[in-house]
């Protein structure tokens, strides 16, 4: 008990990202209570919290805040691994329009983007198409990336600007966010994003005014579909999981749906829920088959006709 706690990492880092864990081992009755902290100034992640001494190696996900720097340095690799020769390393661009190389260290001024020698150009899949992606299989990378692109309409993709951009839309929609939403990213994998189910609710019913409203319904997956939401209501009929169109989220110790059950008929009442669980020791499959009965109960008891 008390004794430190072995980190790694699984998927691609760039060379001068580091971990920094504070992590410690403890009793089995208290269980894993896990914090990772990241931010796009230095190139630390830090885990703290506790892990139960007798627990098997685990995977965790956690939000990557140099998504650029490390696909940058993926394609680099790739290049090299295929007999490209290639001058120099792999950067990216840091908040000050520096070029920052891959052991994190800014340099020269980034050349302007007009004055460079295009090699090749691809197109990328719609947004509404990315957004469903993004939605259907929980990809934070995906939602990191959408996050800061918002930030442009600052000026710089950054964490700060995409923050800023992110309380305009919630007030275009009509909602009254101030001191009722804190957010910190655009995964939700940050213990410093703070909502409440009220808020929640607040959000989906102004959704449903939005003119981009049929895109952002298509983007939430139903129970049963392709995805995280697979393995829920595998009883039930299609007819009625295609009715409940809802989004997850999880972190340790906790775990949340929010979203619309539509009505079995055309003149029948739109439902908005969000429940959410925190600090809660129970396991996250059965925090998903209780929230999974509450949204099949709600869902029989104001449309007995779609049973």
């Amino acid at each position: 008990m008390g004794d430190p706690v072995s980190v790694e990492f699984l998927t691609p880092a760039p060379e001068g990202l580091k971990a920094d864990v504070l992590l410690t081992t403890s009793k089995g009755k208290r269980g894993t209570s896990m914090m990772v902290i990241s931010d796009d100034i230095a190139p630390i992640i830090q885990f703290r919290g506790r892990v139960t001494k007798d627990k098997k190696p685990f995977n965790r996900n956690v939000a990557n805040k140099y998504g650029a720097m490390t696909l940058a340095m993926v394609f680099h690799d790739y290049l090299k691994d295929n007999g490209i020769k290639i001058k120099g390393t792999y950067a990216d661009i840091d908040r000050h329009g520096l070029v920052r190389n891959g052991r994190f260290i800014s340099g020269a001024t980034a050349e302007q983007q007009d004055r460079l020698t295009v090699l090749g150009s691809t197109w990328s899949p719609t947004l509404e198409r990315i957004a469903r992606e993004t939605n259907h299989r929980s990809d934070n990378l995906y939602a990191e990336s959408l996050f800061r692109r918002i930030g442009r309409l600052s000026g710089r993709d950054s964490y700060a600007n995409a923050r800023v951009q992110e309380y305009k839309i919630l007030g275009s929609l009509g909602l009254d966010y101030k001191n009722r939403v804190r957010i910190n990213d655009g995964s939700g994998l940050s213990n410093a994003n703070q909502i409440s189910p009220e808020f929640y609710t607040d959000f989906l019913a102004a959704m449903r005014k939005s003119p981009s409203f049929d895109s952002w319904l298509a983007s939430l997956p139903h129970p049963g579909s392709n995805g995280t939401m697979k393995p829920l209501m595998t009883t039930r009929s299609e007819e009625f999981r295609s009715r409940i169109r809802l989004k997850s989220g999880a972190i340790s110790c906790v775990r949340c749906y929010s979203g619309y059950i539509l009505p079995a008929k055309p003149d029948g009442q739109w439902i908005y829920f969000s429940i959410m669980i925190n600090n809660s020791a129970a396991s996250r499959s059965h925090l998903t088959d209780t929230i999974s009965g509450l949204i099949e109960t709600i869902t029989d008891e104001f449309s007995p006709e779609a049973i």
